[in-house]
């Protein structure tokens, strides 16, 4: 639970993070991870979180990207995302 506190206050703060877009990783359901950008939002409260699976900082796309809205940080923990 510790992890999940942490990756939760670093979606929650993008003060924090590296970039603009934060890496985001989980694991499919073959055992291979997958990765994915967390966009950032002034408003987590009023806006959708928006994640763009496939999407990369560092290494050229993993396929088509694929924009998933989730309402807040604990609906995009439940999918499996961690902090990359």
């Amino acid at each position: 639970m510790a992890i999940r506190a942490r990756d939760r206050e670093m979606m929650l703060d993008p003060k924090l993070w590296p970039h603009l877009w934060l890496p985001l990783k989980r694991k499919n359901s073959d055992g291979f991870p997958q990765i994915a950008l967390l966009e950032e939002t002034r408003n987590h409260k009023e806006n959708p979180l928006m994640v763009h699976i496939n999407g990369s900082l560092w290494h050229s796309r993993q396929g088509e990207i694929e924009v998933v809205e989730y309402p807040d940080v604990d609906a995009v923990l439940d999918d499996g995302w961690i902090v990359d």
